[in-house]
């Protein structure tokens, strides 16, 4: 139902923000095949002198492709189409990065297959838009990371956060945080245990540090993986002190009681 809701509000943006036509050398492309009008909007958005309007319809052509889903024509086009919108996720404009955004998350879901290893590369820039100033915008990106969590493996997600807990800070390391800690809900006990001698190490670091936000993300994160493979956890938190400990145990005690309330209402 949430899904359903996030697609009707893209359809209704989608709907408010298409005020300009295609470019005028677009209007032949009803002609041409889908590549070929593919490869065209992908020259026009690559002119860095592309006035506005051009960009936002260039985009919207992308979306429209995404959801065609020509699997040859995107063989052909998707590694450009990529960078491009990777590119303007940096734009000055909000609208543009808001759309580039939607872009993202249609390739993400249409074109999966395609992204290959350009995964990493993509989360990286999905957190790096934590540090937006434009509400509507870092709401887009993060909708974006729910996408593409759900898209990629867990275990992949999980080792290409691992080295971006370990050494970034600030926003994309919060960001990061809470990126894994939706990921590790959907682990098992097995798939979790393989990788948690490299997941610690960013987690504990992050549990020392100066932002409070950064450490209740740590705690819910280890939270998530106590609920999963248990006491064994404790085992790899030496380094944490017992204050540390103490208030880590009382999140743990908390989540099992709500995970029991729930148990014992659905059993009655």
């Amino acid at each position: 139902q949430q899904q359903e809701q996030q697609e009707l509000n893209e359809s209704i943006e989608e709907e408010n923000i298409t005020t300009t036509e295609i470019p005028a050398s677009a209007s032949e492309r009803a002609e041409l095949s889908l590549d070929t009008a593919l490869a065209a909007v992908v020259e026009e958005l690559a002119d860095p002198a592309a006035p506005r309007h051009a960009t936002i319809a260039s985009l919207q052509y992308f979306i429209q492709a995404s959801k065609e889903n020509d699997q040859t024509m995107w063989s052909h086009q998707f590694t450009r189409v990529l960078d491009m919108v990777m590119d303007v996720l940096d734009d000055d404009d909000a609208d543009v990065r808001g759309l580039s955004l939607r872009v993202l998350r249609e390739l993400l879901r249409n074109q999966t297959s395609f992204f290959g290893g350009a995964f990493r590369n993509v989360v990286a820039k999905l957190l790096e838009r934590h540090t937006e100033t434009d509400r509507e915008v870092l709401q887009s990106a993060e909708e974006t990371l729910s996408v593409l969590a759900n898209v990629v493996s867990s275990t992949t997600c999980v080792r290409i956060l691992e080295p971006i807990i370990l050494e970034d800070d600030g926003a994309v390391l919060l960001g990061a945080i809470k990126l894994l800690t939706k990921v590790l809900k959907k682990m098992s006990a097995v798939d979790l245990t393989s990788v948690l001698d490299n997941c610690i190490p960013g987690i504990i670091k992050g549990y020392k540090h100066p932002m409070a936000e950064v450490r209740k993300g740590v705690v819910f994160a280890l939270v998530e993986m106590y609920l999963t493979v248990g006491p064994p956890l404790k085992e790899r938190l030496g380094e944490l002190t017992s204050s540390q400990r103490k208030l880590l145990d009382i999140y743990i005690k908390r989540a099992e009681e709500r995970i029991a309330r729930a148990t014992n209402a659905s059993n009655a």
